[in-house]
């Protein structure tokens, strides 16, 4: 990500959602099936509400 020019706090926040958000599911495996990635922000969202469940999903396809 820096390589990419990204900033010191959006890497800060795509490791955020990735250790915390993430954590039970490899990525390769949400990946290979899209339709975890929609489960997971119906999840995120009940949880934590749209807003980070959509800034998960950001960071999610940025990684």
């Amino acid at each position: 990500m820096i390589r990419k020019g990204r900033s010191a706090g959006t890497i800060e926040n795509y490791r955020d959602h990735m250790e915390r958000l993430f954590k039970d599911k490899p990525l390769a495996r949400l990946g290979r099936q899209p339709n975890l990635i929609a489960a997971r922000h119906e999840k995120i969202t009940k949880e934590n509400g749209a807003y980070i469940a959509n800034g998960a999903m950001r960071s999610l396809r940025a990684v």
